[in-house]
């Protein structure tokens, strides 16, 4: 829940480690699943050791709708960023 009244969050994966699919999945849960009343912008980078292109983030962007945007930190073709936008368009997306 709200930590000091802060209910806006930036998150990534950690970066000691490759995660697995199920720890993914989990990392999802423990953050968006289980503080509902926050909103998180995922910030997809690469030291985290693991990103997610748009067909592996789109399914948790439709699961935790406080899930409100993702921060792309990678090279992207305008084509891949047109896909990312398309298999989440409520969310913001952010190009770097």
């Amino acid at each position: 829940g709200k930590l000091c009244g802060i209910d806006s969050f930036q998150i990534s994966f950690p970066s000691w480690g490759r995660l697995s699919d199920a720890e993914v999945a989990e990392f999802f849960a423990l953050t968006c699943g289980r503080n509902a009343d926050c909103s998180f912008v995922f910030y997809n980078v690469e030291r985290g050791r693991r990103v997610l292109n748009s067909d592996t983030f789109g399914p948790f962007a439709s699961q935790y709708r406080n899930l409100v945007g993702v921060k792309w930190a990678m090279s992207m073709t305008a084509d891949e960023m047109l896909k990312a936008v398309e298999c989440a368009p409520h969310l913001s997306h952010y190009f770097t």
